[in-house]
């Protein structure tokens, strides 16, 4: 079976589907201008993925923070990163009942931002922070990001 036949009998089978359950990670972002933390082009050519490690983050706040800053605020803000056609269509299908929830790696809101309105971040999410002491959220958009947090604020929050 060739990958056109492939295709076709997946859709035929969603078509049917009487309840869909959406997973993505990366790949579902990269269309959108999000580089993969893995593989070619990805975060951890660039920063060793230790630096984002909770762990690191306490020994290391300020060096940690530089490259949170850089790897999740300072990319994203430059950029005018929209839900594809992927986000889309799964948004599409809740409303139309035919999908339950999403299931994400992806930490960039961008399911949320399409739509879908039961969405299970299971790295959590870059538009809030969270306090590692009481478990506070904040809107990552109300705070200048320019220095290290306070209070130990960290980002993204923890999946709920």
């Amino acid at each position: 079976m060739n990958n056109e036949e492939k295709i076709k009998q997946a859709a035929e089978i969603l078509s049917k589907a009487k309840n869909i359950v959406g997973f993505t990670g990366a790949g579902t972002s990269a269309e959108s201008g999000i580089p993969p933390f893995r593989g070619e082009g990805g975060i951890w050519n660039q920063y060793d993925p230790n630096s984002l490690d909770i762990d690191f983050y306490y020994r290391h706040t300020k060096e940690s923070w530089k490259i949170i800053r850089e790897v999740f605020y300072n990319f994203f803000s430059n950029k005018d990163i929209k839900p594809n056609p992927g986000h889309l269509v799964l948004a599409k299908w809740e409303k139309e009942g035919r999908l339950s929830s999403v299931i994400t790696q992806n930490i960039d809101d961008l399911h949320t931002v399409a739509g879908n309105s039961v969405v299970y971040e299971f790295h959590g999410n870059m538009s809030r922070f969270v306090c590692t002491k009481c478990g506070h959220k904040v809107d990552a958009k109300s705070l200048t990001l320019t220095e290290s947090p306070r209070n130990r604020l960290v980002a993204p929050s923890a999946a709920a």
